[in-house]
């Protein structure tokens, strides 16, 4: 079983590699959406011009990393509560869509 604990719950010197591990991972997950966007688009051109919502997911994942990387350490520790996000006790973020942690995509 995990050992997975909140980002509270972290020493200092987890909770900075907690930081960079959540940014790491939320990077991760956008290359990922945007290798499969495009790989749907080669595959049915119909489903990417149908589907209206497509661009803007996409742009929001960019946005969200864009902040990520450039926004004050409060900011990212907010999104890092609000999400829920888990850690193992050395800070590294455990990826619920992958099953895994960061340090091992």
């Amino acid at each position: 079983m995990l050992n997975l604990v909140k980002y509270d719950d972290l020493s200092p010197q987890a909770r900075k590699a907690a930081l960079q591990s959540a940014t790491a991972g939320q990077k991760y997950l956008t290359r990922k959406a945007i290798r499969i966007q495009k790989a749907e688009s080669k595959r049915n051109i119909h489903v990417a011009i149908n589907d209206r919502y497509r661009n803007c997911r996409l742009l929001n994942s960019i946005e969200l990393d864009r902040k990520m990387e450039t926004a004050p350490t409060n900011y990212v520790e907010l999104l890092i509560m609000e999400n829920l996000c888990l850690f193992s006790p050395e800070g590294d973020h455990f990826l619920f869509s992958e099953h895994k942690y960061v340090s091992q995509l």
